[in-house]
């Protein structure tokens, strides 16, 4: 096997950044087990000769800029607007995260050779069946920054009126137990959403969206917005989108979709206090269909 290059826009925090590190433990694994002689797999920024280059980005803005690579693996919530022609001539084999990645891609004519989700750090598999209080009612885990596409504001508001604990890992100002990401690893992350009842995930347009993923990972339901692309993927309980309303954002326009706060509410408080272990099993079902598209994706394309 060709010595691999997972090409992420920063080695520092991101989520594109969090994804290389998960897709590297995956790829030792297949090493580890599989791959005589192993193969040396590396994560940077840079396009590098010799290697299997994979990059780990933004969709919207690797086809606004042509970045080289062999395989991309794309998602963003940036709506779609120009591609730049190198990427129509000769274009690398381009994956993306959601359908609705791949549906923004294709209305500018760009060839995608399929839909690959995220995969979950496979920690969560150690906090599966671990028995733990449920010391929150909701966990929060999301970076906010403006304009707030993530509707955190609507997301304070709902917890307030309802007076939930709540466990945030967020840069958010959350009244009580909050988190920010550079002040915990993936073991603690991991252990407050085995804690929660719910993730509470009000995002409202993602690419693909990790948070949703790895709560499902390890049983906990998803209190989501019914919007792309966690309504491809999540379960647990549904919150109607109401409004709908362009965003501008320094890298682009981003479509986000809104709940109506009242109706929230009322579909908040009656999940909180009814059985959210009828959702776990599903949870989890659908978690590990996820990872194993991704292990058999990820097999095929570096081995072949």
């Amino acid at each position: 096997m060709r010595p691999i290059n997972l090409i992420v826009p920063t080695l520092t925090f991101s989520s594109f950044a969090y994804v290389g590190r998960i897709t590297k433990i995956i790829l030792e694994n297949f090493n580890t087990n599989t791959i005589d002689p192993p193969a040396n797999i590396t994560i940077s920024t840079n396009y590098k000769h010799g290697f299997l280059n994979i990059r780990i980005d933004d969709m919207v803005l690797t086809l606004r800029e042509a970045r080289f690579c062999d395989i991309a693996w794309l998602d963003s919530a940036l709506d779609m607007q120009n591609v730049h022609p190198n990427v129509l001539r000769k274009p690398a084999r381009i994956f993306v995260c959601s359908e609705n990645d791949k549906k923004k891609a294709e209305s500018k004519g760009v060839k995608v050779e399929g839909v690959v989700p995220r995969p979950f750090n496979p920690l969560a598999y150690y906090f599966r069946y671990k028995r733990f209080e449920k010391k929150y009612d909701v966990c929060i885990i999301g970076w906010y920054d403006k304009p707030d596409r993530k509707n955190f504001d609507i997301m304070n508001e709902i917890v307030t009126k309802l007076n939930l604990k709540v466990v945030a890992i967020t840069n958010y100002p959350f009244k009580g137990e909050r988190y920010d990401f550079s002040s915990i690893d993936d073991f603690k992350k991991f252990e407050l959403i085995c804690k929660s009842k719910y993730l509470l995930h009000l995002s409202g347009h993602e690419g693909f969206g990790m948070p949703p993923l790895e709560a499902m990972a390890v049983g906990v339901p998803v209190i989501y917005l019914d919007a792309p692309a966690h309504n491809e993927f999540c379960k647990g309980i549904k919150i109607p989108a109401r409004e709908k309303v362009v965003m501008k954002h320094k890298l682009g326009n981003i479509t986000v979709y809104r709940p109506d706060v009242n109706e929230a509410v009322e579909m908040v408080k009656a999940s909180i206090n009814s059985y959210y272990n009828d959702y776990c099993y599903d949870c989890m079902c659908k978690a590990d269909e996820i990872f194993r598209k991704v292990i058999n994706w990820l097999r095929e394309i570096c081995t072949h």
